[in-house]
């Protein structure tokens, strides 16, 4: 999302960048891709970039594409506090 639209990154670069591990990062970008919320290139220069501006990408949207449809649940003990 700090990149310019359309601009390309590697996971590679990603995952150093955010100091996470790339394996784990590979499996968020395939859900965020079958999601359509992100697109891959393949080759030498290729990588991920969003599918939209950052802004019009909810966070709710990226959730779901990794963790499935979200439904709230109300609470059903009636102690409080």
């Amino acid at each position: 999302a700090r990149r310019p639209a359309g601009d390309l990154v590697m996971l590679d670069t990603l995952a150093h960048e955010e100091d996470i591990p790339v394996s784990f990062l590979g499996k968020i970008f395939q859900s965020l891709a079958r999601a359509g919320l992100v697109r891959s290139a393949r080759g030498s220069g290729g990588g991920f970039s969003l599918v939209r501006p950052a802004g019009e990408i909810s966070v709710l949207e990226v959730i779901e594409a990794i963790e499935g449809p979200v439904a709230l649940t109300r609470c059903l003990d009636e102690q409080t506090g």
